[in-house]
C-alpha cells in the first residue's frame, strides 16, 4: 500500500513540474536573420552629504530572429553572470549560425534565450 502511494504522489508531482513549466525545451540550430539591441544607461548625482550620491540606471534589450528548419524564432535574450548582453551583440551578426535552447509558446514560437544556452557555431 505504502509503495503505490509513493509511486502515485512521485507520478503526480511530476507531472505538476512538467504542466507548470508550460514550455517547449529542446535545442534548436538555426542562422541569425535579425539582431536589435538597445542598451541606455543613465545616471544622476544627487546633492547630498553621503559619499554615495549618485545612482545608475541600465535598460538592456537585445532580441534575435533566427530562422531554422522549422521556421522563424524570435526571442529576447536574457543576461547571466558569464555572458553580458554587450558581449554578444559584438560577436553575432545576421548570418551567425548559432545553436540554443529556448523557452517559447508553442504556436508562435516567441519567447526567451538565457545567454548561457546560447551557443554561436560560425
Amino acid at each position: 500500500m505504502k509503495t503505490n502511494l509513493k509511486k502515485l504522489l512521485g507520478t503526480i508531482a511530476l507531472s505538476g513540474v512538467a504542466g507548470i513549466s508550460g514550455c517547449a525545451e529542446e535545442y534548436k540550430t538555426g542562422t541569425v536573420i535579425k539582431e536589435v539591441e538597445s542598451i541606455v544607461v543613465a545616471q544622476q548625482t544627487i546633492k547630498s552629504n553621503y559619499p554615495c550620491d549618485k545612482y545608475t540606471c541600465r535598460i538592456a534589450t537585445y532580441l534575435l530572429q533566427i530562422q531554422t528548419s522549422e521556421g522563424i524564432y524570435t526571442a529576447s535574450i536574457e543576461p547571466t553572470y558569464e555572458r553580458t548582453l554587450e558581449a554578444l551583440a559584438l560577436v553575432i551578426e545576421e548570418g551567425t549560425k548559432v545553436n540554443f535552447l529556448m523557452y517559447y509558446s508553442q504556436p508562435d514560437k516567441v519567447g526567451t534565450i538565457y545567454a548561457n544556452e546560447l551557443e554561436i557555431l560560425e
